[in-house]
């Protein structure tokens, strides 16, 4: 309904014996309105030109989904505003002129404001529920444009965490229902995403960068491990041969001994008898024999205590290596469950059983 329709017509002369031919066309035309006639508005009572008002502005169809119906209801609450000051302003003019009707001018006064005030209140109150809307579907937005932002916890958090929020972020939705907030809302949910995926470039990067260490250290630690078992061998190895030569060197020297003992004895059984000469003779012989049999009998114990050392070696290297291969066989089987059980991979369950072993997991061990 345009302004137009609602301006009502200029008094006229043979309109003022009727209050509701006092409808002004413009505030101004009630400043122009004879004595007559606002005397009849203010002394019989306003009803009649506060109705035509009234129903004029009621007639209005209010339109917020337009600028322009905006502003019409406006412009609206403007003029009616106007009308009030402007009979307001009558009644007073009317007032000085008329001091003693004051008391019922200030009653008429009172209840024109208070009756137009509700009337504009009335007129505006599509404009405020239209504005009221509009606030809280812009605050709705912007609550929802927070949803496209992720926690600065995640720069240190590990990637699968950083690969859930990026998939979260993904899942969130911008269309039309964004309006005015989706160039915004797109430009923010790409920069998220952008940002995410750096992280998750670089925190995947850094967990294979742990795990090589791991595994450069744990094989440094086998091949230390196998070079001090290597090193003990040769060690016992050159300790049983340093014991074998001293052995023989001990039986050769027994052995000289013995023969000199029984030149010298030999040498002084000549002197004696001839009896006693077969006799030592003969002893001596017996103990050139014991002693070869001796000599004989120590190298038989000492290849038997080499062969037996041999053999203690290689059996305690076969119980090693079936020993490391049972472990080898327990950790398998222990990371296979830990993957199954907990729903990991079997890289991540492979570092679960290397910290276990380790002894870096408390109150936890693996038992062979």
């Amino acid at each position: 309904m345009s302004e137009d329709a609602l301006d009502l017509e200029v008094i006229t002369p043979e309109a003022e014996a009727s209050p509701k031919s006092l409808v002004p066309k413009d505030a101004a035309d009630l400043v122009s309105s004879t004595s007559k006639a606002l005397t009849i508005v203010f002394t019989t009572g306003p009803d009649p030109l506060l109705e035509e008002i009234e129903a004029a502005v009621r007639a209005h169809k209010p339109d917020v989904t337009t600028k322009a119906g905006r502003d019409e209801i406006a412009s609206l609450a403007y003029k009616v505003a106007r009308w009030k000051t402007s009979l307001d302003d009558a009644g007073k003019a009317l007032n000085a002129e008329r001091r003693r009707q004051n008391e019922a001018v200030d009653k008429h006064r009172q209840r024109i404001r208070d009756h137009l005030d509700e009337l504009k209140k009335e007129a505006l109150r599509p404009l405020d529920a239209w504005k009221k809307e509009e606030q809280e579907r812009v605050n709705a937005l912007k609550a929802s444009l927070q949803a496209l932002e992720f926690s600065p916890d995640l720069r240190d958090a590990p990637s699968g965490e950083i690969a859930a929020e990026i998939d979260r972020i993904k899942t969130i939705v911008v269309d039309d229902t964004w309006q005015e907030f989706k160039v915004e809302a797109e430009i923010q949910q790409a920069r998220a995403l952008h940002s995410l995926a750096e992280l998750l470039v670089k925190a995947q990067k850094d967990e294979a960068d742990r795990l090589e260490l791991e595994r450069l250290r744990a094989a440094e630690a086998e091949r230390q491990r196998q070079e001090a078992e290597a090193q003990a061998a040769r060690e016992d190895a050159e300790r049983r041969e340093r014991e074998a030569k001293e052995a023989a060197a001990r039986a050769e020297k027994e052995a000289d001994e013995a023969r000199i003992r029984a030149e010298r004895e030999a040498k002084e059984s000549a002197e004696r008898a001839e009896r006693e000469r077969q006799e030592a003779e003969e002893r001596e012989r017996a103990a050139a024999e014991r002693a070869r049999l001796a000599a004989i009998e120590a190298a038989d114990a000492e290849r038997r205590r080499i062969r037996e050392e041999e053999a203690a070696k290689a059996a305690e290297e076969a119980r090693r290596a079936a020993d490391q291969e049972h472990r080898g066989e327990v950790n398998r089987e222990v990371r296979s469950a830990v993957a199954a059980k907990a729903g990991v991979s079997v890289e991540q369950a492979q570092r679960v059983v290397i910290a276990i072993v380790n002894g870096e997991i408390p109150h936890v061990s693996i038992r062979y």
